[in-house]
């Protein structure tokens, strides 16, 4: 379902993975950086979905702007085929190497990553974008990045963006692979075949789990909590109820199992396109001349004043 600003990078084999730009909110002037709401407010999932601001600053800037900046995200979740190049072995395009490559551990995911930008950089590196001095790379997206873009962006309006899902004209079925005899039929389904998001991003809900960067972490009270644990998934599967498909879905997965790397069967993951932080010695004193910005209200719990008797 090619569209004409799909941004498109060669792969091994002959093959290519489409990437669609994902533009972040206009930047505070004061602070570089712009804040999105996510998460979600329903109590039943407030362990690991509560709501909470997060900063989000695209890896590339735009004309000049400093505080219009983008990053990309692959357009579809990562197939078996690509998958399959990724690691030299050059298949035959068939159906089933189609799918989103799932049963995959986030240490393949993250190996996926790696592998394309260094095949990348060997053979067309002119093809990568750049911010100043750095070059453009692969890996998986990060939790904020993942659920703005999962959202729609700023293609979608504040209250659309807030919703429990991105608008979806014609019903749900259109959009995403759910566990119901009216969709996926509890079967991993081929990637890209249902309609996009408002980013043209596809199937960023449903079919495949999708892994993100970081760790999982108890967010309580708008704020993260301290306790690193396993991988992040997102987005819900093919085996996710109708009821539970949400922009906001979040669940932590073990990364080990008594076999080694836990490789679960509905999760698969997508890549994103960036660059350094760092990008350039000018870059570098643009952020250093910054100034700081205000620390979020203590959480900290205070001493009780004493009683009137202690007083005494």
């Amino acid at each position: 379902m090619p569209l004409a600003d799909d941004f498109i990078l060669p792969m091994p084999c002959g093959g290519a993975m489409a990437f669609r730009r994902v533009e972040v909110p206009r930047a505070d002037p004061r602070r570089l950086r712009g804040l999105v709401v996510l998460g979600g407010d329903d109590p039943r999932h407030a362990v690991s979905e509560g709501s909470r601001e997060e900063p989000i600053e695209g890896a590339f800037s735009d004309g000049g702007d400093p505080r219009r900046r983008y990053f990309y995200l692959a357009k579809y979740e990562t197939t078996r085929l690509q998958m399959a190049a990724l690691r030299d072995e050059c298949l035959a395009p068939r159906r089933e190497r189609l799918l989103p490559a799932t049963g995959v551990s986030w240490f393949d995911a993250v190996q996926a990553g790696h592998l394309y930008s260094e095949w990348l950089m060997r053979h067309v590196p002119h093809r990568l974008p750049r911010e100043a001095n750095a070059i453009g790379y692969l890996r998986l997206p990060t939790e904020a990045e993942w659920e703005f873009a999962a959202r729609g962006g700023l293609e979608v309006s504040p209250k659309e963006f807030a919703d429990r899902a991105f608008p979806m004209p014609g019903g749900i079925e259109q959009y995403v692979w759910f566990r119901s005899t009216r969709s996926s039929n509890s079967e991993l389904q081929i990637a890209g075949v249902l309609k996009p998001n408002p980013l043209g991003l596809h199937d960023m809900l449903g079919n495949a789990d999708e892994i993100v960067l970081e760790p999982f972490r108890i967010v309580r009270q708008s704020q993260a909590r301290g306790q690193a644990g396993g991988h992040t998934i997102r987005g819900g599967s093919y085996q996710t109820a109708e009821p539970d498909i949400r922009s906001s879905y979040r669940q932590e997965l073990s990364p080990f199992d008594e076999k080694g790397a836990r490789r679960a069967p509905t999760v698969g993951f997508r890549l994103a396109l960036v660059t350094s932080v760092l990008s350039s010695p000018a870059r570098y004193d643009e952020l250093r001349r910054m100034p700081p910005v205000p620390p979020p209200p203590s959480t900290a719990i205070s001493a009780p004043p004493p009683r009137e008797n202690q007083r005494r």
